[in-house]
């Protein structure tokens, strides 16, 4: 009977992996990098506000930073409405 190298823990260690455990950490990852995005105060609600509404009436585009899944994104265009209630442009 052979002797087991104990050596390199970590080898023995990566070679034990199953499936699920693997799936398991995978998800755990994406979780831990998907983006929050930071809480805006009164102030910075209102230059928005503003902004918009005055994108609106003068049919001038806008650049919005808003919040993706895993990062900030950004979209350049024109603002057809704003919806004040559902939160949305």
């Amino acid at each position: 009977m052979s002797k087991l190298d104990r050596s390199n823990i970590l080898w023995e260690s990566i070679r034990m992996f199953l499936v699920e455990h693997r799936e398991a950490i995978l998800k755990q990852r994406k979780e831990a990098a998907r983006f929050i995005p930071p809480e805006l105060d009164e102030q910075a609600l209102e230059e928005m506000s503003y902004i918009l509404q005055e994108a609106l009436e003068l049919e001038q585009p806008v650049l919005a930073t808003y919040a993706g899944e895993y990062e900030e994104k950004q979209f350049c265009g024109f603002i057809d409405k704003i919806d004040t209630l559902g939160k949305y442009i």
